[in-house]
């Protein structure tokens, strides 16, 4: 049973998760909680933890958000970006994927604060039920 049932991409994503989960664990447990975008009011949720003390984070190994958002059902036309809050405005950072299983898995982007908190962070384009999981990190 379990890990042993699993095909070889459900192994590759249960690892994922895995590693995922030991990066973000401190600070889903004790980061601030932001409800960007709330289920009740639509098929799209959004959610993102910040480090209690994020706009001082200056070590790129150690995330200082993590944002995740997640498609109930299917919608017509596009909805609005994610915006994260909390950044430094005039700061880069590193923007990874970590959704498990996805082909965008590990692939990264740098932005800058402002960005974030204004032209945020896309939905999830496959369909209904999906989600997205995106680790931010300053860039030094």
């Amino acid at each position: 049973g379990g890990y042993t049932n699993l095909d070889v991409y459900e192994r590759l994503a249960a690892g994922q998760a895995f590693a995922t989960s030991k990066r973000i664990r401190d600070l889903v447990q004790f980061g601030d909680l932001h409800r960007l975008v709330s289920p009740l009011d639509g098929p799209l949720g959004a959610l993102a933890y910040l480090a209690p003390r994020a706009a001082d984070a200056t070590d790129p190994a150690v995330p200082c958000a993590v944002a995740f958002a997640y498609r109930l059902e299917d919608e017509g036309g596009d909805p609005p970006a994610i915006g994260v809050p909390g950044l430094v405005p005039d700061r880069r950072y590193r923007v990874e994927d970590a959704t498990p299983g996805s082909p965008d898995h590990g692939t990264a982007s740098l932005q800058t604060g402002s960005d974030l908190m204004a032209r945020g962070l896309g939905w999830p384009h496959e369909a209904a039920p999906s989600a997205r999981v995106w680790v931010i990190s300053p860039e030094v």
